[in-house]
Parts: structure tokens; sequence; C-alpha cells
């Protein structure tokens, strides 16, 4: 859901989203490297993962909001499957 080019969040969504929950956006040569960046650096300035809950936290609540319904179905499709077989589901 977060890095997918098809539904997946644009890149205005992704920087919205990361001052939503506060960690600085870093650049990257593509979204899922400028996603990663940034969670990456929050998660050392910190010493904790927090960051990456709070972050999918928040784009999970938000896919209702997205510009597209087709986009926002795909998106809780994805992240339920996805988080049902790491247990968070």
């Amino acid at each position: 859901m977060l890095g997918d080019t098809t539904h997946g969040l644009t890149g205005r969504e992704i920087g919205q989203l990361l001052a939503d929950v506060k960690v600085p956006d870093v650049d990257g040569g593509n979204k899922r490297d400028r996603l990663a960046g940034s969670l990456l650096a929050q998660q050392a300035r910190q010493g904790a993962s927090n960051c990456v809950i709070a972050f999918i936290k928040v784009a999970r609540s938000r896919c209702a909001t997205f510009s597209s319904r087709t986009r926002s179905h795909a998106g809780r499709t994805t992240s339920t499957r996805s988080s049902s077989m790491s247990g968070c589901g």
C-alpha cells in the first residue's frame, strides 16, 4: 500500500503523513527510498520504532480520504492482507 506505484500513496500524501507524525522528510530517489530514509533516520534519532507504527496507523486511517475510492479500497485490502500475515491484523 505505502510504496505501490499504482495504488499506493502519492508523493504529496507521503509528505503530509510524515509531517502529521512529526517525522522529517528526507530526499530520496523514489517514494520507497524517501519513506524508508525518513523513517530510518527518525528511528535512529529516537532509538525506537514508534515512528513507523505511528506512520502506519495514520496511513491506514486515512485510506478512506485518499483521492480515489479505488485506491482507498485497494489500500485497505493490501494493508489488511499484509497486517494479517504479520500478526498485526
